[in-house]
């Protein structure tokens, strides 16, 4: 069950990603430092000594995701994309069931990139050839057909029942929708919660969870939704 004002899983604490992150640090020889909790959700994500950010997937999260976004990292690292810089060591480090990975911090602070930056980035994205072995996967938005759904604690039986309905009906009809841009790699989350400002003003992509091979219009609906 998730924590409904987190979205972690009720399991997944602050105090359980610390000491996973405090172990990480130590087998990735990393130097410690003040560890500052920015947020926990799917992803405990902490500061590091100011310029290193370091995310702990929950126990339920595969490591074949953290592995995706190193890969991916490097990937557009090497196109010379705007994108957030995984560390140079060897990663995702795995203890207790939980797969950490370190990053390069993009700036002191937070601030999101207005929706022209985050489309001109998204963009530049579709504009690459995707390399032969980058191993992602299809995307499915609602979830691979036959997987069990949310159970919506806090909702009355019927509201629930029929938001699983809906989200069944959307894995089914999903697949078969018509799209006029050509599948490729997408980063299946655009957001402006996901496009970051460096200190030199640059946009920057961050939060490469949700990678995948898909119809590229699954990255432009919220720069239409924002735009529109």
């Amino acid at each position: 069950m998730a924590d409904l004002a987190t979205g972690a899983p009720s399991s997944f604490t602050e105090p359980l990603a610390r000491r996973v992150l405090a172990e990480a640090v130590d087998r990735a020889d990393l130097p410690r430092g003040p560890v500052e909790l920015i947020r926990i959700g799917s992803n405990a994500v902490f500061r590091i000594a100011g310029d290193l950010i370091a995310r702990v997937a929950s126990p339920s999260a595969p490591l074949a995701t953290a592995e995706k976004q190193i890969r991916v990292a490097r990937w557009l690292a090497a196109e010379r994309f705007p994108v957030t810089r995984a560390v140079d060591v060897e990663q995702p480090v795995e203890f207790g069931s939980c797969a950490v990975t370190f990053w390069e911090s993009v700036a002191p602070g937070t601030t999101y990139a207005p929706i022209g930056d985050v489309a001109a980035v998204i963009r530049r994205l579709h504009q690459l050839p995707t390399p032969d072995g980058l191993d992602l996967p299809e995307i499915e938005p609602f979830g691979p057909a036959g997987a069990d759904l949310p159970d919506f604690p806090g909702l009355a039986p019927d509201d629930a029942c029929f938001l699983q309905e809906r989200i069944e009906w959307a894995r089914e009809a999903f697949p078969r929708l018509p799209f006029e841009l050509p599948y490729g790699a997408i980063h299946g989350d655009a957001n402006v919660g996901n496009v970051l400002v460096d200190t030199a003003g640059h946009p920057v992509l961050i939060d490469l969870d949700s990678f995948a091979t898909g119809p590229r219009e699954w990255d432009l609906i919220e720069v239409f939704s924002v735009a529109g």
